[in-house]
């Protein structure tokens, strides 16, 4: 028997992840593979799964998560992972992007394989047999329920406006005040969307040094995010620290060209200035929205190249390489 323990820091119904799973468990002989159960460190919904779901912290995450060298973060929580460990687990799906290379090394005597959603978890890993799987996103549960026109000038955008948008949870490991003063040094403007502990903080910088240039939103409905993201004209993810983040999919499906930065899987999808464009500093974002502003053929060759390379990041690709992957783990499995 092949036993999978899931790994994950967040837990929410809008990546697919029931999808992923009963589709995952349908294509595979469950006498021969078997779901321990999904640890999840921090925050998740309620989702119908064929497998056990166990919060193992009610502490704050984001406050956790400035603790970048794991003492706190991998303290408060590796107990609780520790117990679950006793049971002999083969293959460890690895979707935390913080500090999973501690947690690793503490495995490496229960499991055998690995499972990564990025080739920063997967290097991190090093003493594993690892495997990189990027996490899909389930567009087909996207709908299209309003125009560009309308809905920008229902959030108070002209039609001449550059909206870039930062559609993340407002914590300090998003970094939202780069992405702020990034676009604050440009002509464009913020459209803001989502709620967390920085929020309040985020608010006060935009009046401060961008009034009348920004727009927030506490909360879209997922299903409703395709308009939103076709309402802006780019996208920023300004993280510290990713793992297979999901508005990468979504802004390149979706038609918005992505500045991310160079962390978990954004390097191994983004191709600079092909499909999207890679940025660090503040002043290498500001560039980068200037180049889109100012370059408008250029913005248009990446949102087709990007639309191209979406199809990476669909739910049912994500599904096809897991299975694939098992599957061959399971023969081999066999022959021991």
């Amino acid at each position: 028997m092949i036993r999978l323990l899931h790994l994950t820091d967040t837990f929410y119904p809008w990546g697919g992840g029931e999808i992923f799973f009963n589709e995952f468990l349908r294509n595979l002989d469950t006498s021969k593979v078997q779901f321990v159960c999904s640890l999840v460190t921090g925050e998740y919904s309620k989702i119908d799964l064929p497998i056990p779901i166990h919060r193992l912290s009610d502490v704050n995450l984001d406050e956790i998560k400035k603790d970048i060298d794991g003492v706190v973060w991998w303290g408060r929580v590796g107990k609780a992972i520790t117990n679950f460990l006793d049971i002999r687990v083969r293959v460890l799906m690895a979707h935390s992007s913080f500090n999973v290379d501690w947690f690793l090394h503490e495995a490496s005597c229960h499991t055998t394989h690995c499972i990564a959603v990025s080739e920063v978890v997967k290097n991190a890993v090093g003493i594993h047999p690892c495997k990189t799987i990027w996490c899909g996103v389930d567009f087909d549960r996207f709908e299209s329920c309003v125009d560009r026109s309308s809905l920008r000038s229902l959030l108070g955008f002209e039609a001449e406006d550059f909206v870039v948008g930062f559609f993340c949870r407002m914590g300090p490991y998003k970094n939202p005040e780069k992405a702020v003063r990034a676009v604050a040094e440009t002509d464009a403007k913020l459209l803001l969307i989502g709620n967390g502990p920085e929020l309040t903080n985020v608010l006060e910088l935009c009046e401060s040094i961008m009034p009348g240039r920004f727009q927030h939103l506490y909360y879209v409905p997922v299903y409703q995010m395709a308009d939103f993201y076709r309402a802006v004209d780019a996208v920023m993810l300004t993280s510290v620290a990713e793992g297979c983040p999901r508005v990468v999919w979504e802004a390149m499906r979706f038609r918005a060209p992505l500045i991310g930065a160079s962390v978990g899987m954004i390097p191994e999808v983004v191709q600079h200035k092909r499909n999207g464009l890679i940025a660090d500093t503040r002043e290498e974002f500001s560039d980068a929205i200037r180049f889109l502003m100012s370059d408008e053929d250029g913005r248009q060759n990446i949102v087709s190249e990007a639309c191209s390379s979406a199809s990476m990041g669909s739910i049912r690709h994500t599904v096809d390489d897991f299975t694939i992957y098992m599957t061959s783990l399971v023969r081999r499995d066999l022959l021991l």
